[in-house]
């Protein structure tokens, strides 16, 4: 599987902009040679990565900074929906209610992984509830951050009161993340 460079480059910003230079080197040594070698380079947002990376990235700055709590992933995926609004995506956000941002959560997936797929199983106004499919994000880590980042878009869609969980079950013999949230007007 592979992501886009831009998850890559939102956690190295992440980083430096909380821990500053000297922390993001100190998680980059602590990747293997091979990745440390890819993080070397300016990360284009475009480009396809290992998700391995993403993972050992992520894993890594959580291990380091936040003794592993897997909860704190969600900073991360605050931090990178907020650079997400900064974007040229940012269309997708501005001008949407949080229902309507919710409805296009499968794409925007589908530009961030090559692999898996989100599903909406049900909506409603205040809630929803969204499938991760067919991908690792069976990962309690990753599921962590992506709940942090759908909180901090449906809030930067004027959503209150933002929660969303995840639950990591089983159904057909395969591993499948459900997002569950809701929020106020």
């Amino acid at each position: 599987m592979k992501v886009k460079g831009t998850l890559i480059s939102g956690t190295m910003n992440f980083i430096k902009t909380y821990f500053g230079e000297s922390g993001l080197k100190t998680v980059i040594e602590k990747l293997s040679e091979e990745e440390q070698k890819v993080l070397e380079i300016t990360i284009p947002s475009s480009m396809w990565y290992p998700y391995e990376l993403y993972h050992n990235l992520t894993k890594a700055t959580i291990d380091h900074f936040y003794d592993g709590d897997i909860k704190k992933a969600r900073l991360i995926g605050e931090f990178t929906a907020i650079e997400y609004f900064k974007s040229p995506y940012r269309i997708h956000v501005k001008l949407g209610t949080p229902e309507i941002v919710v409805n296009k959560a499968p794409k925007v997936f589908s530009g961030y992984f090559d692999e898996g797929e989100m599903i909406l199983p049900e909506q409603g106004e205040g809630k929803l509830c969204v499938e991760g499919r067919n991908n690792p994000l069976s990962d309690g880590l990753l599921a962590e951050r992506i709940s942090g980042w759908m909180e901090k878009i449906i809030d930067i869609c004027g959503g209150k009161n933002v929660k969303v969980e995840n639950e990591i079950i089983e159904r057909d013999s395969k591993k499948v993340i459900l997002f569950r949230g809701k929020w106020d007007k």
